[in-house]
């Protein structure tokens, strides 16, 4: 597998991390301009249709998405990054994992971005049927995930990555990439 340990230091639970680390983390993320991208997802959303910004962290995206006119709905692993995100974006944050999301189809679009590399990779396919399960037809699923030999130095967090010899390959789930 692909996980990458990021130190010496022993690694800990992702939300429990950011639990820690939601001040510097929201400071650090919530104004990064990420046009370009939503842009490039938007276009395949389907018109007037809600949006799940899945693992939110500061809720920059879920805001964004508010701001342009679509229902959204979020959820994240971390409670002190939800409640970061519900006063950001003006409405309530699930606290929830990938593992405890279950919805009928709703969303026309899926924007899980720098979230999913927090699970396991084992446990990706169970997570990306359980977004597409939320997905309206015509719907798009957004995920980024940090490439192979990207390391962090001092960081005790573990990432999936999205390379190639992932096991089993993303190219499996993807109706597209953008």
């Amino acid at each position: 597998m692909s996980w990458l340990n990021r130190g010496q230091r022993p690694l800990i639970d992702s939300a429990d991390y950011y639990d820690t680390h939601s001040e510097q983390f929201y400071r650090d993320t919530v104004g990064v301009n990420m046009d370009a991208l939503y842009a490039r997802f938007l276009q395949h959303v389907p018109v007037g249709k809600p949006i799940l910004d899945a693992g939110c962290g500061s809720g920059r995206d879920a805001t964004a998405f508010k701001g342009l006119g679509y229902p959204v709905g979020a959820f994240d692993a971390s409670e002190a990054m939800a409640i970061k995100a519900s006063e950001l974006l003006g409405q309530s944050v699930a606290v929830q994992m990938f593992e405890q999301f279950k919805e009928t189809p709703r969303y026309g679009g899926i924007w899980a971005c720098a979230s999913l590399l927090h699970v396991p990779e084992t446990k990706l396919p169970e997570a990306f049927s359980r977004l597409w399960e939320a997905l309206l037809g015509g719907g798009v699923l957004y995920c980024s995930f940090k490439c192979s030999g990207q390391l962090i130095p001092d960081t005790v967090l573990s990432f999936s990555s999205a390379t190639a010899g992932a096991s089993p390959p993303l190219k499996a789930w993807g109706r597209f990439w953008l």
